[in-house]
């Protein structure tokens, strides 16, 4: 539940909130992976799992 709330904060403060540190993804941007990093991550996500 603490992944939520800090994602959330970050998101409605982000004039506030620069950065938060969480071990579990609660919600991904609505636009999927942008940068050629987010795209090789989310290739090797799905080839783990």
């Amino acid at each position: 539940m603490g992944g939520a709330v800090s994602t959330w904060l970050g998101f409605d403060h982000p004039q506030s909130c620069r950065a938060i540190h969480i071990n579990i993804l609660t919600m991904r941007h609505p636009d999927g992976p942008q940068t050629a990093d987010e795209l090789a991550w989310r290739k090797s996500f799905y080839a783990i799992n």
